[in-house]
Order: structure tokens, then sequence, then C-alpha cells
């Protein structure tokens, strides 16, 4: 496990641009606490993880609560404006400058005025060609750019938009509410209203899957839902709660080939096959405060996590999946070892 210390920055958001290089994005918002808001690059390399550079925000603005990467090296995030109640897309650049890399605001783009006091965009998602960028907020608008940064639909719900994500051709938007799953598609909009409270999706292939938070009697417990879209429509299948141990989910993301990682309450990831529904392991005490954050690397080899404790930290997922897969080999052994004693004996 690679681990950076940002010395006492609070990190909300995290992505990688590839496996070697992430951005984190965060601070301290508008206050006297002299925290920076930041966007900061950190590199992978044969010395472990570091800072590479970063760039100063107003302190006059609301820190940044998502990042995403786009085409030609372009970094945007979205940023709340408490003076002008304007919510802007920020682009921004990295590249080297004599000799050494640094990243610069490129330009602004006002997305929208909001009214809604200290709303924010809490989540951005572009596509998987970089074609399409939807950003969530949490006075529950759903706005969808094209590559141009022009404003192609917008919705309004009634509640904070927790997470975004495309189909792997672009033609569908998946959003979720706290109460419901939605899927856009040629110009409908359909949803499915849950019983608990959702807090992350990821599509994979023709499904989508869901984490949520329910209550059931008088017990908290987190679940994952599967729902089928090869139709267009939404429909339920596999179900299943996850340990009591592990409380409430905050976060969730998905590899390409089909791992689930899940940012839980006792500030553990757990790990699942996203076909099978199977867990596959469990990384425990991964940070010291609420995990905020997660991302796999495009490779999904590598999986990052932020946290309001300052820290950044990469696990190797070939790494964790090894030491998980060695107490059944042990038990394997020990098996084989009493057959054989039981033959030597007879």
């Amino acid at each position: 496990m690679l681990e950076c210390n940002l010395s006492g920055f609070p990190a909300f958001a995290i992505t990688f641009k590839s496996d070697s290089e992430l951005f984190v994005t965060g601070g301290g918002g508008v206050n006297k606490s002299g925290i920076s808001n930041k966007i900061i690059a950190l590199r992978i390399d044969t010395d472990g993880l570091s800072e590479e550079s970063e760039i100063d925000l107003s302190k006059e603005e609301e820190a940044p609560m998502a990042i995403a990467i786009g085409k030609n090296n372009t970094i945007i995030s979205a940023i709340h404006q408490t003076k002008t109640a304007n919510v802007s897309l920020r682009i921004f650049h990295k590249f080297q400058k004599k000799g050494k890399w640094v990243i610069e605001a490129k330009e602004q783009k006002d997305i929208y005025s909001t009214n809604a006091g200290e709303a924010y965009i809490s989540v951005a998602r572009y596509s998987r060609d970089k074609s399409s960028l939807a950003l969530g907020s949490s006075d529950g608008r759903l706005t969808i750019l094209n590559s141009a940064f022009k404003k192609i639909k917008s919705v309004k719900e009634d509640d904070e938009i927790y997470d975004i994500d495309f189909s792997a051709d672009g033609k569908k938007v998946f959003y979720c509410t706290s109460k419901a799953l939605h899927v856009l598609h040629n110009g409908s909009n359909k949803c499915v209203v849950v019983g608990g409270k959702l807090r992350a999706i990821r599509c994979f292939k023709d499904k989508v899957v869901c984490a949520m938070n329910e209550r059931v009697g008088k017990k908290n417990f987190a679940c994952l839902i599967e729902y089928d879209v090869s139709n267009g429509t939404l429909e339920q299948g596999r179900k299943i709660q996850l340990s009591k141990r592990l409380l409430a989910v905050s976060g969730m993301d998905l590899s390409d080939s089909g791992i689930l990682a899940l940012a839980c309450g006792n500030l553990s990831i757990e790990l699942w096959d996203v076909c099978t529904f199977k867990a596959l392991s469990n990384i425990p005490d991964v940070h010291n405060i609420a995990i905020t954050a997660i991302s796999f690397s495009p490779s999904g080899k590598q999986l990052a996590t932020t946290s309001v404790d300052s820290f950044v930290r990469v696990h190797d997922l070939d790494k964790v999946l090894k030491r998980s897969n060695l107490p059944m080999v042990v038990v394997l052994i020990i098996l084989l070892l009493a057959i054989l004693y039981q033959l030597w004996k007879s």
C-alpha cells in the first residue's frame, strides 16, 4: 500500500488519469481556518506516491467536491461561488514549465445560478469516450454537457444527486437520488423507487449495480441491488444484504474487469465480484476517519481512497486479493494432509 500525507488538507474527490497519475481536490471552503482549496496532482513511481504539482483556488469559494479528467489533459471541477450564487465549471491544464509540472486554470463556464445556499456539484462523470460530461448537484440538478461544455440536457429532481454513470456506449445516463434510480435514454426518463437510501451506482455491461443503505426492523444494513437495463427499462435482479459489521456504504467504484469496491462505514473497503455477486476480500482500517472518495486506476490494478484525515492511499489489488486467498490455500493444505494421514493409517 502506498500513501501520501497532504498535511492537514481534507480531500473530497479523487480520480486517476493513468495508472501512474491521479488527482485529488478539496479544501477548507469559505472560512478562516487557513486551509486552502486546491487541486493536487500525485505521481506513482518507484519511490512511491508523492505530490507532483498543485494549484491553489480562491478562498472566497466553496471547496470543490468533484473532479474528472477529460480529453487533451483537461482537468475539470465545479465550484460554487457564494457571492454570485453561480455554479461554474473550471477547466485546468497540467503541463511542464521550466522542467516542472504545473497546473493552470484555462477557462471558466457558468453552469447555472442557484438560491439554494450551500448547493454544490457533488459528482462529475465523463462517458467512456469523454464526449459527454454529467454533473450532479446537492440541490437535485443533473446537467449533461458535450465535449465543448455546451449544455445538452438538464433535469431537476427534489433530492440530491448522489451518483452518475454512463452505459458503455454513452447512450444511456444513469443517476440516483437517495430514493430512486433513473435512466435517461432516447429522450425518456424512467425511474424505480427503492425502499432504502441509495448511495452509489455503477454500470457494467447491461446491468446497473446500486449500493443502498436500508433499515430492516430496528437494524440498519447495507445491500447491493442489480437492475437489468438491456431493454431500456429497470428490471430488478439480484439483491444481497451485506454483513452488518460493514455498517453503511458511503461510496463505490467498479473496475473494467468487474471488481466492485465499496467504501464502508467501519472504515474498510469491501471488494466484490460484480458477475457472481460474491465477496472477494476486505481491506480493514483504510483511514482513521470516514472515507470520502474511492477510485480505480484505468487498468483496475490499483484502488485509491481519500479522507478528511489528509491521507491519500493507493492499494495494489493483486496483493490484496492474493492475501485474501491465502487462508483458503492453508485450509486446502490442511485438508490434504489430513486425507494423506488417514490413508497412511489405513
